[in-house]
């Protein structure tokens, strides 16, 4: 089409020259030495035109075996490039390898082709190839990255993920490259660093890798985290603090700080925040922790729960902590009647292990022994169903 054009255009020009000749009754003189020329403008214009296409003519015959070779070449080289890159979704690793490797060496951009060609060696292990391929895919600047990139995630396949990582960190302007950063995500959670992938999640979102309700599911987990691995009450509590009022207000979140500072011996500091939390809304969880806090006020934690019978009567896990506290205050035939109407709603290897110690502290050795053996069984069981 490009040279179609070129003739029509020349055609047109001395078309134009010749139908302008008997209008251009001027002429030009050219003396060189002893030679000396003399025509009309038309024709000496034309004359120049006509050297002008042998001349170009004459170039492109010379070149028109290296273009075609060329050409050739390339064709070649992306017929090669698609085989090898079917062959690599295929996992045919030894034949994705062989086409890539030739594509690369009669492309003139080959670092796409020995990327592709190390993913293939990396299929069944060779690395030593692997790496060869990856170096020169590095020589080009311009693939250093996307080298960086494909390293990480071939480390990231060997469960790697702390070298996976620090390659990542190297990449220059990452949090506005979507693969790397994607990489940076996988690699914060294969090691179980939710912290900092809560922190990674606004870039994430805006690049369209998670949406908003994985980001919030991220950051609840970055939550739970920081609560679970807090040492010592001081730094539990400044978790806590910490917290966005909406998030101290969930009963999950509750009863995960409650239970860390009741493992520390602060019962106390976290009654009032369970009660409170329960009165506003219910959970199971945070009830039967409620049963388990230790110390003084038994009674008053009693009469608290009491109150909750109005509205959850038909509750297994209230009358499993209302047995707990009666339990605490020795108030044994109030103890008795909720843990066996807890056991009546749901047989749960809490409620039968309370019951026991129950027993045991009446000196029903008989009963007590029962009631243990059937928590065993229920504990087996839910091991079971678990696997």
């Amino acid at each position: 089409m490009k040279w179609l054009g070129f003739l029509l255009l020349t055609g047109a020009v001395t078309l134009a020259a010749i139908w302008a000749v008997p209008y251009l009754p001027g002429y030009v003189l050219v003396r060189i030495g002893g030679w000396t020329l003399e025509t009309g403008v038309v024709w000496l214009l034309l004359a120049i035109l006509l050297v002008y296409l042998v001349i170009h003519g004459a170039v492109w015959a010379w070149r028109l075996p290296g273009n075609a070779a060329r050409k050739y070449l390339e064709k070649r080289s992306r017929a090669q490039l698609e085989l090898g890159m079917l062959a690599l979704a295929e996992g045919d690793w030894r034949k994705a390898e062989k086409a890539l490797t030739k594509s690369a060496k009669r492309s003139k951009t080959p670092a796409v082709s020995y990327i592709a060609a190390a993913q293939a060696a990396h299929g069944p292990g060779a690395d030593t190839r692997r790496d060869e391929y990856l170096q020169k895919a590095e020589q080009n600047a311009d693939a250093q990255q996307s080298v960086a990139v494909t390293r990480a995630q071939l480390l990231l396949g060997e469960d790697q993920p702390e070298e996976a990582l620090a390659l990542l960190r190297e990449i220059p302007n990452l949090r506005n490259r979507p693969r790397a950063l994607d990489l940076v995500a996988q690699c914060h959670e294969q090691m179980d660093q939710w912290s900092e992938l809560t922190a990674l999640s606004p870039d994430l979102v805006r690049h369209g890798i998670i949406d908003t309700e994985q980001a919030d599911r991220i950051a609840d987990q970055g939550i739970r985290q920081r609560l679970d691995t807090a040492i010592g009450f001081d730094e539990l509590q400044g978790v806590w603090q910490s917290l966005p009022r909406a998030q101290r207000r969930r009963p999950e979140f509750v009863e995960r700080y409650a239970r860390a500072a009741l493992s520390m011996g602060h019962d106390t500091e976290v009654e009032q925040l369970v009660r409170s939390t329960l009165d506003r809304e219910w959970s199971d969880a945070l009830c039967l922790l409620y049963g388990k806090i230790a110390g003084a006020g038994a009674s008053a934690r009693l009469k608290a729960a009491e109150k909750w019978l109005k509205k959850h009567e038909g509750n297994s896990a209230l009358h499993l902590t209302l047995g707990r506290l009666c339990l605490q205050s020795e108030i044994w035939g109030k103890a008795r009647e909720h843990l066996e109407k807890s056991i009546s709603l749901a047989e749960t290897p809490e409620a039968f292990r309370t019951l026991g110690r129950l027993h045991e502290r009446l000196e029903e050795k008989e009963l007590a022994i029962r009631a243990y053996r059937r928590a065993v069984e229920l504990f087996a069981a839910q091991g079971e169903s678990a696997q």
